[in-house]
C-alpha cells in the first residue's frame, strides 16, 4: 500500500487529496465490494487502484487485523 497526493481538478481548482495506491488485487475488491469505489485506476508493471485515504480508514482496519469474511472467487 502506497500513500502518496494527487492532484485533482475539480471546478477549475486544484486541490491536493490524500490518497492510497493498492496493489493488491484482493484488498482493492474488497474495499470496492464494501461500497468504496477507487478515484483512478492504471497499469504499471500491474493495475495499480487509487483510493482516497478517509474513505478506506473502517475497512482498512478489518483487513489489516484480518477480521473480514471476504473471499474471491477462483
Amino acid at each position: 500500500m502506497l500513500k502518496s497526493t494527487l492532484n485533482q481538478k475539480r471546478n477549475g481548482e486544484i486541490y491536493m487529496r490524500e490518497t492510497v495506491k493498492i496493489t493488491n488485487y484482493k484488498q482493492a475488491s474488497y474495499y470496492i465490494k464494501e461500497g468504496i469505489k477507487p478515484i483512478d485506476v492504471f497499469y504499471t508493471d500491474k493495475i495499480v487502484f487509487v483510493f482516497n485515504t478517509e474513505s478506506t480508514q473502517k475497512v482498512w482496519s478489518l483487513w489489516r487485523d484480518r477480521k473480514t469474511d471476504f473471499n474471491v472467487v477462483k
